[in-house]
C-alpha cells in the first residue's frame, strides 16, 4: 500500500483502456486493500487525465456504483476510501456535460 501511496501523479496519460471491467473484481477484493488500492490509484489516475473520455465510459460501465460502495464502507481502508472520493467528485462534476 505504500508503495502506490508514494507514486507521484504522471503529467500525462500513461494508458489507454478500452474498457474498466477488468479492474471490478479487483475493487471487491476485500482481503487484500492493496489490490483495491492499485486499482482505484489507476482508475483516479485515467480519470483525471482523459476526463471526456473516461468518465463517461466508468459511468456507462457502471464502476461509479462500485466506488461508492467502497466510498461510503467504514471497513475499505481510509485511503481507498479517500481516492474512492477523489474519482467520485470528479465524475459528480462532469455529469453535467455527459451524454451516455
Amino acid at each position: 500500500g505504500e508503495a502506490v501511496l508514494s507514486w507521484q501523479t504522471p503529467e500525462g496519460e500513461m494508458v489507454a483502456y478500452r474498457s474498466f471491467h477488468p479492474f471490478f473484481p479487483l475493487l471487491t477484493c476485500h482481503g487484500a486493500f492493496q489490490v483495491q488500492l492499485w486499482a482505484v490509484w489507476a482508475i483516479q489516475h485515467v480519470c483525471t487525465k482523459n476526463v471526456k473520455r473516461y468518465c463517461p465510459m466508468l459511468l456507462k460501465e457502471q464502476g461509479n456504483i462500485l466506488l461508492e460502495k467502497l466510498y461510503t464502507d467504514q471497513e475499505v481502508d481510509s485511503n481507498v476510501r479517500t481516492i474512492c472520493g477523489g474519482i467520485l467528485r470528479v465524475l459528480s462534476a462532469e455529469r453535467v456535460d455527459l451524454t451516455l
